[in-house]
């Protein structure tokens, strides 16, 4: 099977250097090489710049370890980022003509990987309402060759997220199920926009023994081109997973990882930061959200990403072009999640005047409506 383009990264790709308003990122506020130098300045002095260690440096390891209730050292290893971590997952545990449980809208990459590797996949709708998740279509959805359930916990766009009384829920489920079949039901959250200082948001690696998370410090840590990210779970998979990436990556790099110990040692003043941040552009959001006559949003108790409702019956991918080419505002269409009728609208970044940009964003669609074909 061919691997179908990744619709969301491919329009990012091709319209986001277009953008002097961009409402759509996930990422947070990008950290630069002297904010995080100012923290350790002679960080790098000595760094040798070879493999440096292959599953990760001792001291990142300790920071990342932290961030969870179990600490065993063989439960972790790094990645170039979150995306591989997911696809190294993936293809240490399924096979041709496995069943994958995933969400939607969500991201492409838990529904069409497992494609490519010959895994039959079930996408269960999230409910339009409020993104919820129904844990009994969950539960009616599974087969006896059922091996993995994948969803970004919290999500991409829609924001939803499963707390620890949900998560709590379907590792019982999956744990009945792994007892009726024999075979473990494996649950891959791919965590990148969970709050690790939030203990309300628990890891799926922390509820059930067969949970992997993956995180990354591109989204609320604002270091996406470090391109760094870890999976953490079942120690056997582990060790099947660094065998593997013997055959891909190697290893992470040291430059990365020494920046990225840096920045995990300073995690509450960055995470400061993307809290007042986003708690700041929620509160413009729900001032226009209660004025605007065109749009709607349900605004997510966690993470940075929502899905904006644009107005009914016109195509999301003309609308997000149009607006952009005439007034620079940027947004990822519905169209990429494969759910016409929204855009996806970032609240990680900060803006000069976010106010105004939504006005311009009305005053534009008022009159687009009333010149659309």
């Amino acid at each position: 099977m061919k691997l179908k383009d990744f619709l969301t990264e491919k329009w990012m790709n091709n319209y986001e250097r277009e953008a002097r308003y961009n409402l759509t990122d996930t990422s947070c506020d990008a950290l630069s090489m002297n904010d995080l130098l100012a923290c350790q300045p002679d960080a790098l002095a000595d760094l040798p710049l070879d493999y440096g260690w292959i599953t990760g440096d001792p001291a990142l390891r300790q920071e990342i370890l932290s961030l969870y209730s179990s600490q065993d050292e063989d439960t972790l290893t790094t990645t170039c980022g979150a995306l591989q971590g997911n696809e190294m997952v993936m293809a240490m545990l399924l096979g041709d003509q496995d069943h994958v449980i995933t969400f939607t809208p969500g991201y492409q990459q838990f529904a069409d990987f497992p494609r490519w590797l010959g895994c039959d996949v079930s996408e269960i709708e999230l409910c339009e309402e409020d993104w919820s998740l129904d844990l009994e279509t969950l539960k009616a959805a599974l087969k006896p060759n059922t091996r993995l359930i994948v969803f970004a916990n919290p999500s991409n766009p829609t924001g939803t997220w499963l707390n620890k009384e949900q998560l709590n829920t379907l590792a019982a489920i999956a744990r009945e199920h792994t007892k009726t079949t024999g075979q473990p039901l494996w649950i891959l959250c791919d965590e990148v926009y969970r709050d690790p200082m939030d203990e309300n948001q628990p890891a799926i690696s922390d509820v059930y023994e067969y949970g992997v998370s993956t995180g990354s410090f591109s989204k609320l840590l604002g270091l996406a081109g470090l391109r760094l990210g870890w999976i953490k779970g079942n120690a056997d998979l582990i060790d099947k997973i660094n065998t593997f990436r013997d055959y891909t990556i190697i290893s992470a790099g040291p430059l990365s990882e020494r920046l990225g110990a840096i920045a995990l040692q300073n995690k509450e003043q960055i995470l400061d930061h993307t809290h007042k941040t986003v708690a700041d552009n929620l509160e413009v959001l729900r001032k226009w959200l209660k004025q605007t006559p065109y749009f709607s949003c349900v605004l997510p108790d966690h993470g940075t990403v929502a899905f904006l409702k644009i107005p009914e019956g016109i195509s999301s991918e003309r609308f997000a072009k149009d607006l952009l080419e005439q007034t620079g505002i940027f947004f990822v269409p519905g169209s990429c999640f494969h759910k016409e009728g929204y855009v996806r609208l970032g609240l990680g970044k900060t803006h000069e005047d976010l106010a105004g940009v939504l006005e311009k964003l009305d005053a534009w669609t008022q009159n687009w409506l009333a010149h659309l074909d």
